[in-house]
C-alpha cells in the first residue's frame, strides 16, 4: 500500500534542507541559482520548456521534498498528490479546481501560496514549518 500524504514525512525532508544559522552569507547563497537549484528545476523539466530562467525555485522545492518523502521504491512510484511544477500559478490553479485554496493562515504542516495583487498571479509557494525551538547543538554535537 502506498503511504498516504503525511505532513509529518513533509516536514522531515524539507528539514533536511534547513542551514543551521540564519546569516548573510545563508541568504547570498541563495542569491545566486545553486547546482541544487538547477537540479530542482530539472526534475521539472523547466529547460524543456524554456521557463528555466524564470520558473520558481521555491515551488520546485516543495515539488521535491514531497515527491521524495513520499516515494515508495517497492512500487517504484510517489504518492504525493500535488503535481510537478514549477508554477506557483499552477499550483494555484490546481487547489482552486480542487476546491482546496483557501484565503486563511496556513497551520503548520501545510503550504502556502503567496498572490501578487499586481501581476495577478501566485508568485511564491511556501511551506509553514511548525515553530521552531532552540536546537540543544549543532548536528554531531552531544546534547548537553
Amino acid at each position: 500500500m502506498m503511504q498516504p500524504p503525511s505532513v509529518s514525512l513533509l516536514i522531515a525532508a524539507a528539514t533536511t534542507y534547513v542551514a543551521s544559522e540564519d546569516g548573510d552569507e545563508e541568504r547570498r547563497r541563495f542569491e545566486r541559482r545553486s547546482a541544487f537549484v538547477e537540479r530542482l528545476l530539472l526534475e521539472m523539466h523547466c529547460e524543456l520548456r524554456g521557463d528555466a530562467a524564470t520558473a520558481a525555485w521555491h515551488t520546485a522545492f516543495v515539488n521535491h521534498v514531497g515527491f521524495w518523502s513520499h516515494y515508495d521504491h517497492e512500487h517504484g512510484a510517489s504518492s504525493w498528490p500535488l503535481p510537478a511544477t514549477a508554477s506557483a500559478d499552477e499550483l494555484g490553479k490546481f487547489a482552486a479546481e480542487r476546491g482546496v485554496l483557501s484565503v486563511r493562515p496556513p497551520e503548520p504542516g501545510e503550504l502556502f501560496l503567496v498572490w501578487s495583487p499586481v501581476r495577478e498571479v501566485f508568485v511564491r509557494t511556501g511551506h509553514r514549518a511548525p515553530a521552531r525551538r532552540p536546537r540543544a547543538g549543532h548536528p554531531g554535537e552531544p546534547v548537553p
